[in-house]
């Protein structure tokens, strides 16, 4: 996937590829509640201007198969203030950038008409180099690509201070609860050795998975199939209870009413 129109997916921006000159066209989009680039110190200013600096980004890898940039999305807990979730996401994001000195942009979305309204969430796109006075450098995140399960430990430790962000913001808030890291299953083995029998069943059960825009796309247009073709169910139902239904005869199919409009508009 292109970085450029990943970010303009993400911001709802308008940018432009001025290498393919494509244009990627999301100023139309609902739901992005904010933006922010966040930058390494001594990072120059065009860095922290979207368009320029995804164009940057995207045209600096040559290669076909080159990773151009990174994703983390975190959910962003609804009971907090739409300030306080700003504030979190930043404070996310500034944490991939003093880790991997990498730019970060922060765009935080929330619901939109018909999704749960506790859907608040941010995207951080992180740029696959850091980044210095100088531009861009070296691989930033190299630790997520290390073998022997170093990789994977990787993603441990940043989901453990994801975690741990999110609580000292849900404790500022007053409130009362917080977030676990941990999958499902290590936190019902924990729950258990605590003896806190009752919890340790809460937990045993199949984790939810996210889905993505492309499934969430068939899904509605399945279910509106689904409609259409209730709809037009009810409606033949109403006729027939009205004596109204009258079954066409072989000579009024669609597919004759097709052959008759190709031929009248060959003669």
């Amino acid at each position: 996937e292109s970085s450029l129109a990943a970010a303009a997916y993400r911001a709802g921006l308008d940018l432009i590829d001025t290498k393919t000159r494509d244009w990627h066209r999301y100023s139309q989009r609902s739901g992005v509640a904010g933006v922010h680039m966040l930058t390494p110190p001594g990072a120059s200013d065009w860095c922290r201007d979207p368009k320029t600096f995804w164009d940057a980004n995207e045209q600096w890898e040559t290669r076909a198969n080159a990773r151009v940039a990174r994703e983390l999305e975190v959910s962003l807990p609804h009971e907090l203030s739409a300030e306080q979730r700003e504030a979190l996401a930043i404070e996310l994001g500034q944490m991939l950038v003093d880790r991997y000195g990498c730019v970060v942009m922060v765009a935080i979305h929330e619901p939109v008409g018909g999704s749960d309204d506790r859907n608040h969430h941010t995207h951080l796109l992180m740029s696959a180099r850091k980044v210095s006075g100088a531009g861009l450098g070296e691989r930033a995140g190299a630790a997520f690509d290390a073998r022997g399960g170093k990789g994977a430990e990787e993603i441990k430790a940043v989901r453990a201070l994801v975690g741990r962000i999110i609580n000292s913001h849900l404790s500022r808030a007053g409130l009362d609860h917080s977030v676990d890291h941990r999958s499902l299953k290590d936190q019902a083995r924990a729950a258990a050795d605590r003896g806190d029998t009752q919890l340790a069943i809460r937990l045993t059960r199949p984790p939810t998975k996210h889905r993505g825009k492309v499934e969430n796309a068939l899904m509605k247009k399945e279910a509106a199939q689904i409609s259409a073709e209730a709809q037009m169910d009810q409606a033949i139902a109403d006729a027939a209870a009205r004596g109204a239904l009258v079954m066409p005869g072989a000579g009024h199919s669609r597919a004759q009413a097709f052959a008759d409009r190709v031929e009248a508009r060959r003669t």
